[in-house]
């Protein structure tokens, strides 16, 4: 994800001193966009480890 929010700093920077600019948008959206697989992979991850959580699959009562 770092590397993916590489670019958002200094777009980020250039939008607030000149304020917005096709280009500047447009790395900000490739930016978050970027990190989209990743957050779904943590979300995914963090939905499967409360399941198993609940379920306790393979525990002995």
């Amino acid at each position: 994800m770092r590397a993916e929010l590489r670019p958002f700093g200094p777009a980020f920077g250039a939008l607030a001193a000149s304020g917005s600019t096709p280009e500047v948008e447009g790395t900000l959206h490739g930016s978050v966009n970027g990190c989209l697989p990743y957050v779904w992979a943590i979300w995914g991850s963090t939905a499967a480890a409360a399941v198993l959580g609940v379920l306790k699959p393979g525990a002995t009562l």
